[in-house]
């Protein structure tokens, strides 16, 4: 979140289906480490290939996003920045 001091975090344990939270940033760590890809969606950086995921498809006000193993086609996980 830029200019905050915060940043989205996948926590210690990157995995499908784990909530993200807004945490302290630290440089160079792994579960801040995301990219936004030419085909729209936001994928974090390293070894694991999971993606920012809109939890059950609901659009709902506080609904967390997860991470999710990233899918070509998953409307789920396609953003717009």
């Amino acid at each position: 979140i830029d200019g905050s001091g915060f940043c989205l975090d996948a926590g210690s344990n990157p995995a499908s289906g784990v909530g993200m939270k807004i945490w302290t940033c630290y440089d160079n760590l792994p579960a801040q480490q995301w990219t936004y890809t030419s085909d729209n969606y936001v994928r974090l950086m390293g070894l694991v290939h999971q993606c920012l995921d809109l939890t059950n498809d609901d659009l709902t006000n506080s609904n967390q996003v997860q991470t999710w193993q990233c899918s070509g086609g998953n409307n789920n996980q396609l953003w717009s920045i």
